[in-house]
């Protein structure tokens, strides 16, 4: 899958609350940070997160305008 396509991927996991999506995505070690400051270490608190947001949330629109790619960095634009 090319990085792009994670990338899409992890926001439709978003718009369709669809946590398996992040299991495939995200590697069990991973370190997520949010742009306001909280963190997340590994799989398992990701996906609680995922789960608890989702619960009480929604998320019904993203838009990608432009996607700026790294090494292993996305920008996303909405």
């Amino acid at each position: 899958m090319q990085k792009e396509d994670i990338v899409k991927s992890y926001f439709q996991a978003w718009l369709d609350k669809n946590i398996g999506l992040l299991e495939n995505i995200f590697a069990d070690d991973i370190v997520y940070s949010e742009c306001y400051g909280p963190e997340y270490h590994g799989l398992p608190q990701v996906l609680k997160w995922f789960y608890d947001w989702n619960r009480n949330g929604t998320v019904s629109l993203f838009f990608i305008i432009h996607t700026i790619n790294g090494c292993l960095n996305f920008i996303i634009k909405k």
